[in-house]
């Protein structure tokens, strides 16, 4: 029994004198699971946390009990997501290069993507810590940085999910002029970057002092929290009900569209695919309705983790489609275009066009933002570039 501190040796010797076991037999008191659980419970009474980790650690390598680390999904959702998510904003910003200008919503998508990044790292320093191994096995001092990581991380985290929305909502003003939709955006927005600030501000001081957060664990520190899982909550709930208020924003206007069903549907199934976002939201949700912060947390903080890291990569994604769905639509549309005067300057003579024949857009470059068809608003203001096309999400053609 060497190497077992001496209170969980107390909690062995009481525990065993009450069973059919004896000190000596190992394996009888390995797999008496009333005697470990009697032991274990008067260790969490009697033992400190590290006395308590020290003792689980002992009967794991003594006992020979299966070791399961959890830690082989988290690495991949994060280099899948920060590519796809890298990928998508890239393109919304190439799009909107193209097509028009950027804008304060681009501004603040790159800001959410850089909060995104940083994520990213924390979680590839979580690994090589311990996450996803039971804390037992994760020395006391990489707990601790465990737990500062997982601070920032959860700070990080609002921050991101409020600047995505904050993007859409700014996205949303930019596409449609009408002053009562325009009203109900603004709104929505201010209330937006309200609960994104009292969010953020409540997870920066949930300890006093702030140390207090990564230092808890242990039991031999003082201060004292707001409680977390109350946190996780209040913020889950708001962020599911903003997102749909924000998806329904524009929907019942981009269906009195001038437009035929099957491209209001394609139009609005893009503004409304932040629906997988909510999905993910709601399974967040529920994951955290179990998670306790003090209860193996180094094991229980890869659950809540990866639907952390989906929901922001999602968000972020969804967000830029309408602008990745831009690009695609300005290189077809200059491919076509280019195609279409080559084979036009190939079978007739120069000579022969009237005046009027030239491309009205300007050699053969897609119609510039001014230009306005059927099925798009008008604004005094465009040209002085205060609003961007909903061709230059989809292309209108009937």
């Amino acid at each position: 029994m060497d190497g077992l501190p001496s209170c969980a040796l107390l909690c062995l010797t009481e525990a065993v004198a009450s069973s059919s076991c004896s000190l000596l037999e190992l394996d009888c008191i390995c797999h008496n699971a009333l005697l470990t659980t009697q032991l274990q419970t008067c260790g969490l009474q009697n033992c400190t946390v590290k006395d308590n980790l020290r003792s689980m650690r002992f009967l794991y390598d003594t006992c020979d009990y299966p070791v399961v680390v959890d830690n082989k999904v988290f690495p991949a959702i994060i280099i899948a997501g920060i590519v796809l998510a890298s990928v998508a904003v890239t393109l919304r910003i190439s799009g909107r290069l193209i097509g028009s200008r950027l804008g304060l919503d681009d501004a603040v998508i790159l800001l959410s993507m850089a909060t995104a990044i940083a994520i990213s790292i924390i979680g590839l320093i979580y690994i090589r810590l311990g996450l996803g191994k039971d804390i037992w096995f994760v020395p006391f001092a990489d707990i601790t940085k465990i737990f500062h990581l997982y601070y920032f991380e959860e700070i990080l985290y609002v921050a991101s999910i409020a600047l995505t929305k904050i993007s859409m909502l700014l996205l949303l003003l930019r596409l449609f002029p009408d002053e009562n939709f325009r009203r109900a955006t603004y709104i929505v927005l201010a209330f937006t970057i309200c609960w994104g600030l009292g969010i953020f501000l409540a997870n920066s001081f949930s300890c006093q002092p702030i140390s207090y957060f990564w230092h808890m664990w242990d039991g031999e520190h003082e201060g004292k929290c707001i409680e977390h899982a109350h946190l996780l909550w209040a913020h889950a709930i708001i962020n599911i009900l903003l997102d749909v208020v924000i998806i329904g924003l524009p929907l019942s206007t981009l269906i009195r569209l001038n437009l035929s069903w099957a491209k209001k549907i394609g139009i609005c199934s893009m503004f409304a695919i932040g629906i997988v976002v909510t999905i993910v939201s709601i399974l967040r949700f529920t994951s955290s309705l179990s998670f306790d912060m003090l209860d193996n947390p180094t094991k229980n903080f890869v659950s809540i983790g990866i639907w952390s890291l989906v929901e922001v990569y999602l968000a972020i994604i969804s967000v830029s489609m309408p602008g990745v769905c831009a690009f695609f639509n300005y290189t077809s549309a200059r491919c076509s275009s280019k195609k279409s005067s080559a084979a036009y300057g190939g079978g007739r003579s120069s000579s022969r066009r009237s005046p009027g024949a030239s491309n009205a857009h300007g050699n053969g470059t897609i119609p510039t933002p001014r230009e306005v068809t059927s099925g798009t608003f008008q604004s005094a203001n465009r040209e002085q570039g205060e609003f961007i096309r909903l061709q230059e999400i989809d292309s209108f053609r009937t």
